[in-house]
């Protein structure tokens, strides 16, 4: 198996339909790729180990999406990181309606 190239983290499942068209893309051009769901409101330690330790597994870029006020793209927007892609998933109340 190669090792994924491109880590895409999003807050919680209900990010997944628009994350999921990240993995589109990449599965397109052949970049391999990680996905995984970490809430930096719930799990901010795991959302944190998540993007400290992606360069050791091979990640050279970062996605990170979330709703409201988009956590998990903070944690991974830090100084480590110089090539990330941060989303905020629009919101309507409970409707996902995101816009692109």
């Amino acid at each position: 198996m190669t090792k994924p190239l491109v880590g895409i983290l999003m807050g919680s499942d209900s990010d997944l339909t628009i994350m999921e068209k990240a993995t589109d893309v990449l599965k397109e051009m052949g970049v391999p790729f990680e996905m995984d769901i970490s809430s930096a409101h719930r799990l901010p330690d795991k959302t944190a180990d998540y993007a400290k330790t992606a360069r050791k597994r091979g990640i050279e870029v970062m996605i990170c999406g979330a709703g409201m006020a988009s956590p998990p793209r903070r944690c991974c927007g830090n100084k480590r990181w110089s090539s990330k892609i941060g989303q905020g998933v629009k919101w309507r109340g409970a409707a996902l309606n995101y816009k692109g």
